[in-house]
C-alpha cells in the first residue's frame, strides 16, 4: 500500500500491525490528490468522510470573513473526524489546500464498518474525541480568562507549536488588541515564560505557562 508509513503514523491507527491496517483500508477508502487553494470544507460544503494527508498541507481558516488562519494539517495529520457523526451537517471552519495536496478519503459508511470491525480502531477514535473535548475546554477557559497574561498563556500552552510568528494574526486569534498582546507578550517574558525574538514567540517553561494560564 503506498503511504503505508504515514499512515502507521497516524494516531487513528496507533497499535496496530500494518496488516491490520491495510486490511481496514483495502475497501474502504480512496486516494485522491488536489490542486492548490482547492476549498475540502465550509460551512456549506461539508463531505461526510474523514481526510487524511498523506502529501502536502491542508490550512485551516476561521469561517468569519476575515481569513484567519487557525491551524495546519501536515503529513500524517487528518480532518473531519470529530464532526463525522454531528447531526448538525455544518463546519464551522474553511479547509483548503496550500498547495498540491494528496489525501486519503474514508466516507461516512465505510468509517462506521471499520469501526465495527476493529476496536483499536474504536478505541483510538474515541481517545481522539475525548481529547478534543479536552482541547474545546482549554479554549472556553481561554475565552472566559480574566486578563490578557492568562489568555495568552492558555493559547500557548495549548498550542501544537512552540513557536508563535505572527503577533497580528496572534492578537486576530484572541479576539485582543496589540498593545494588550504587547504588554501580556513582555508580563511572561520578564517571568522567563517565553522569549520574544523580533515577531516570533518561543515558549520557555511550559510548567510556568501552565500555571499562569491556571491550567487545570
Amino acid at each position: 500500500m503506498p503511504y503505508r508509513q504515514v499512515l502507521q503514523k497516524c494516531c487513528l491507527f496507533e497499535n496496530m500491525s500494518r496488516e491490520e491496517m491495510e486490511t481496514l483500508l483495502e475497501h474502504h477508502s480512496q486516494v485522491q490528490t488536489f490542486p492548490g487553494d482547492r476549498i475540502l470544507y465550509s460551512r456549506s460544503r461539508l463531505p461526510e468522510q474523514i481526510g487524511i494527508v498523506l502529501a502536502g498541507e491542508v490550512l485551516v481558516y476561521k469561517d468569519s470573513g476575515q481569513n484567519v488562519l487557525l491551524n495546519k494539517i501536515g503529513v500524517g495529520g487528518f480532518f473531519g473526524a470529530a464532526a463525522l457523526f454531528s447531526a448538525n451537517h455544518k463546519y464551522v471552519s474553511v479547509l483548503k489546500t496550500a498547495g498540491e495536496c494528496t489525501i486519503l478519503q474514508i466516507g461516512i459508511d465505510d468509517f462506521r464498518t471499520m469501526l465495527e470491525a476493529s476496536p483499536k480502531l474504536a478505541l483510538n477514535y474515541i481517545k481522539f474525541l475525548s481529547g478534543r473535548i479536552e482541547f474545546l475546554n482549554l479554549k472556553i477557559d481561554a475565552f472566559t480568562a480574566t486578563d490578557a497574561a492568562q489568555k495568552l498563556s492558555l493559547y500557548l500552552y495549548n498550542s501544537a507549536s512552540e513557536e508563535t510568528k505572527n503577533l497580528t494574526e496572534l492578537a486576530k486569534r484572541l479576539n485582543m488588541g496589540r498593545a494588550s498582546l504587547y504588554r501580556a507578550v513582555e508580563e511572561l517574558e520578564k517571568e522567563g515564560i517565553i522569549e520574544k525574538n523580533g515577531k516570533k514567540i518561543t515558549v520557555k517553561n511550559r510548567e510556568l505557562l501552565k500555571e499562569k494560564g491556571r491550567v487545570q
